[in-house]
């Protein structure tokens, strides 16, 4: 961080500009050790020791407006060069206070990454001593030499106190979005010691590249790794759950017959059949069949008519039934059909997997938003945790209900339970702000403050929600 006021003071210096030596040492001499020793370094403070001289070396593109842009840019690079060189001096001199382990962590981290974090003092200076420019490669190479007693001089009070707490904070929401926000920066996962993010990352991996595998924060990860599979292996949940995993997977397929009518598939036709003792032609009224004599043609749908009559045959009186029917003919389809009962049991395979099974987001159902609505209301508990359960296993591809179940278990002090959903959150999406914070919580309850504080660091840093910013920086500055 750099304040406008220093930029402005830089622009208005001349002094590194004169012809004339240090003190005790002739021009000669300072250029006779610039050529021989500085003069294809690249940009920066160089120090001749026995000399008490410093020789402070920009590289400056040229700007098409003019040479006096240039000039103004090179005494601004200058200027840069020399407040970083005296903020690395106050850094050597400083003594810092003792911080939380959280705080000194975000502290070491944004050191690390912006050294000139801390270093905020506007910053005037009026030296003289010599100067050195050449033109090469559409570029000025250009080197100020002052005498270092006179700059340290120079040196802003402010740079020997030590920062805020609100500094280090403030520089861990600026890691956060340039190292973690949408990217899967592993080194920097790694780094930091966030080693769930770093084994869940979309690509499937394992994690540890090998540079951070000593720390403690990994020691701490392994250790809560082999817990977590005792946790699955023999507590009452977990039982429950591969119960209901078998149970739902090992029903079979089934075949099924449907009996389909299609509207259109009716035909009528109309038949006249005659009942008697001898064989005797029926005569159809649209169509012609055949009846034989030794049976009783008895069928009567509804809308037929039945008239009884007598007639002779053969001297003997014999009764004769005429049925006139309308017959109609269904055309049915039959289907079979392969139905398979199997539920899906992916929320189990993905809690027993310790979030090592692969998952993709899904969008959100009416149930998951019931369940949502239902968290944060006035049932009773039991019935809050069989919602978000039952939401959770109709789409376990829900971020925000991962997050619901594993803040119930929470709540119910299951810390493995709980630290397994906000793994699969997390799995999802890696920057998701209540999976980041409540792991940071999780981890602080079960006394692994190795892996909680860099949850939190990474939470604070991308937290936009007030609950989640408070809670983060809560375990950041816990003693």
């Amino acid at each position: 961080m750099t304040s406008n006021v220093v930029i402005a003071v830089a622009v208005a210096v001349t002094a590194v500009c004169a012809a004339s030596g240090a003190d005790g040492v002739s021009s000669a001499s300072a250029a006779a050790y610039y050529q021989l020793h500085l003069k294809d370094k690249p940009q920066g403070v160089y120090e001749w020791p026995e000399a008490g001289l410093l020789f402070v070396q920009v590289h400056v593109p040229y700007v098409s407006d003019g040479s006096e842009n240039l000039d103004a840019n090179t005494l601004l690079a200058e200027h840069r060069e020399l407040y970083a060189w005296l903020a690395a001096r106050a850094g050597e001199r400083k003594d810092d206070p003792e911080l939380s382990k959280g705080l000194a962590l975000a502290r070491r981290l944004v050191r690390a990454n912006y050294p000139m974090w801390e270093y905020t003092a506007d910053w005037e200076y009026d030296l003289t001593g010599q100067a050195f420019s050449r033109e090469e490669n559409g570029k000025r190479v250009a080197c100020a030499v002052c005498e270092k007693k006179a700059v340290e001089a120079t040196m802003p009070k402010a740079f020997l106190e030590p920062a805020s707490d609100e500094v280090w904070l403030a520089g861990v929401r600026e890691l956060a979005g340039d190292c973690y926000v949408g990217r899967s920066n592993v080194q920097f996962m790694e780094q930091i010691g966030l080693w769930d993010c770093a084994a869940l990352r979309g690509d499937g991996a394992s994690p540890a590249t090998g540079a951070f595998t000593g720390t403690p924060a990994y020691k701490e990860y392994v250790d809560v790794a082999k817990e977590t599979m005792d946790y699955l292996a023999s507590s009452g949940f977990p039982e429950e759950l591969r119960k209901a995993r078998k149970s739902l997977e090992n029903i079979h397929q089934r075949i099924d017959v449907e009996y389909v009518v299609p509207p259109e598939s009716m035909e009528t036709n109309t038949f006249l059949h005659v009942s008697t003792n001898h064989a005797v032609a029926a005569n159809a009224v649209t169509n012609k069949t055949s009846v034989p004599c030794s049976g009783i043609v008895s069928v009567m749908p509804a809308g037929g008519s039945l008239v009884e009559r007598s007639v002779r045959c053969d001297e003997s009186i014999v009764t004769t039934v005429e049925t006139c029917m309308v017959v109609r003919t269904r055309k049915v389809l039959v289907q079979r059909i392969v139905r398979d009962y199997r539920a899906s049991a992916k929320f189990e395979r993905l809690f027993l997997s310790d979030a090592k099974e692969d998952n993709v987001v899904a969008a959100r159902t009416e149930r998951g938003n019931v369940a949502e609505q239902a968290f944060y209301g006035a049932c009773a508990q039991g019935e809050r945790e069989r919602l978000v359960l039952e939401a959770l296993r109709e789409n376990p591809g829900d971020k925000v209900l991962w997050n619901l179940y594993g803040r119930l278990l929470l709540g119910k002090k299951d810390w493995y339970g709980a630290r397994i959903c906000f793994r699969n959150a997390l799995r999802l999406d890696h920057g998701y702000q209540f999976a980041l914070t409540n792991l940071a919580l999780t981890y602080q309850s079960m006394g692994r403050r190795e892996l909680a504080i860099p949850a939190a660091i990474v939470a604070y840093g991308l937290a936009t929600d007030g609950w989640c910013k408070s809670q983060a920086e809560g375990v950041l500055r816990s003693k």
